[in-house]
């Protein structure tokens, strides 16, 4: 029974991943045989594949993106902005960011961080990120901006 919820591009996917582990094999076992090294099966041509689209493209490029990110907020110019306003007219201000993971760094209850909170209606669009005046500065020119 097909439904409408189902995720249709699954069986061709996982399809055609099959096909391409198999045509590996193969290929694999060919150029191994004419160098004269042992062949490889299946389940270790499928296992090195996984592995290489995980890695290449997931964590590789999380890692570099995490090292480039500190560097990148204090190098570059940001300008601070006005937060736009809702349709609706509702509230567009949010906590800032750098007051919220100051009092967490040094420990503070939930309830002492909730009377500190501070909320403002400015941001940095490079960053993506919710700052006050106050903390804006601190946040551009320090990379640990929590001490």
């Amino acid at each position: 029974m097909w439904r409408k919820s189902q995720k249709w591009w699954r069986k061709p996917f996982f399809h055609l991943l099959t096909l391409v582990s198999i045509q590996t094999t193969i290929i694999l076992n060919l150029h191994k045989k004419q160098h004269g090294r042992p062949a490889t099966n299946l389940a270790a041509v499928v296992k090195d594949l996984i592995i290489a689209l995980v890695d290449k493209d997931v964590s590789h490029d999380a890692e570099q993106d995490n090292l480039n990110l500190p560097l990148v907020r204090i190098r570059e110019r940001h300008f601070i902005k006005l937060w736009p306003e809702k349709d609706g007219g509702g509230k567009s201000r949010r906590q800032c960011k750098v007051c919220i993971d100051r009092p967490k760094k040094t420990g503070m209850s939930a309830q002492e961080r909730k009377s500190k909170r501070k909320v403002s209606k400015f941001w940095c669009p490079k960053c993506k990120v919710r700052l006050c005046l106050d903390c804006f500065e601190i946040y551009h020119t320090k990379v640990d901006y929590t001490e």
